[in-house]
């Protein structure tokens, strides 16, 4: 247990905006860590963090996973424009200002093994798996254990334990 809260911590946000970007692009590189793919997504040799929309949250991202790796498996970080180009990414981070697209395109990757995350309200109740939400200034998320279970992903439950909610069925 003392591990899971070590790797997802989510410290005050008080240093501002670029802290809780931080904290954000520290818990995509974890979830990846604590995240089971399907064969076909497991097989490729990169895992790729994709971010929809514009959002500072990329270079910041580019910077936390440099160097790192998932499972001896290199990372990248790319943009992308839409549900399409989404399916192709192992973890897709929505930005605030996809509001109006989050549901369709929530629906679109429903099946598809991507972690889909956002700290957009709605993202778990529309059928994300991962929301963001910020609790006391303190970065924290809720989980939906359908939506990934839809997409074929399985969570660790170490990931599970350090939620702030968890909906869904366990399997």
């Amino acid at each position: 247990m003392l591990l899971a809260a070590c790797l997802f911590q989510g410290p005050a946000a008080r240093g501002g905006d670029d802290v809780e970007l931080r904290v954000k692009a520290a818990f995509l590189y974890n979830f990846a860590r604590f995240v089971e793919w399907p064969v076909q997504a497991e097989s490729q040799p990169k895992v790729e963090f994709c971010v929809l929309g514009h959002d500072p949250l990329t270079p910041i991202l580019e910077e936390t996973v440099r160097g790192k790796n998932v499972n001896g498996r290199v990372l990248g970080v790319r943009n992308v424009g839409g549900a399409d180009e989404a399916a192709g990414c192992h973890v897709l981070f929505v930005a605030r200002g996809e509001q109006k697209r989050l549901r369709c395109l929530l629906q679109a990757l429903a099946e598809k093994p991507v972690l889909t995350v956002s700290d957009l309200e709605g993202t778990v109740r529309d059928g994300g798996i991962i929301q963001f939400r910020l609790v006391d200034q303190n970065v924290r998320f809720e989980v939906n254990l359908d939506a990934a279970a839809r997409a074929g992903l399985k969570l660790s439950s170490q990931l599970l334990r350090v939620a702030l909610a968890v909906v869904g069925r366990h399997s």
